[in-house]
């Protein structure tokens, strides 16, 4: 569970760019899991950021998101279910990259 990144609404962008790189070097995959549209915010512009860093050492991230159905306990109500947004971040060389190719008429 050390590819796990819960993101909220406050959490620092550089922090978490960061701390991707670094599960990265680790682990194969990352998971950013995100709740409500501040939290995924900050985990958009993360992997933005993230990507920037990879680039330095001739890497791209590559980001899948998904939604998952999760439960939070809270102490009032139990157990309450919310749909979370998963980002699935793998890091590849750049040239595993299939080449776009463009082509001007």
């Amino acid at each position: 569970m050390d590819n796990i990144l819960r993101v909220g609404a406050k959490t620092p962008v550089k922090k978490l760019a960061n701390a991707i790189i670094m599960v990265l070097q680790d682990n194969a995959q990352c998971e950013l899991i995100s709740i409500g549209a501040a939290s995924t915010n900050q985990a958009v512009k993360a992997i933005a950021s993230a990507n920037g860093l990879a680039s330095t050492t001739g890497h791209t991230l590559i980001s899948t998101p998904y939604f998952k159905m999760i439960h939070i306990d809270n102490d009032n109500s139990g157990k309450e279910e919310r749909t979370a947004l998963v980002h699935l971040i793998h890091k590849v060389k750049v040239a595993e990259v299939a080449p776009v190719k463009v082509v001007n008429k």
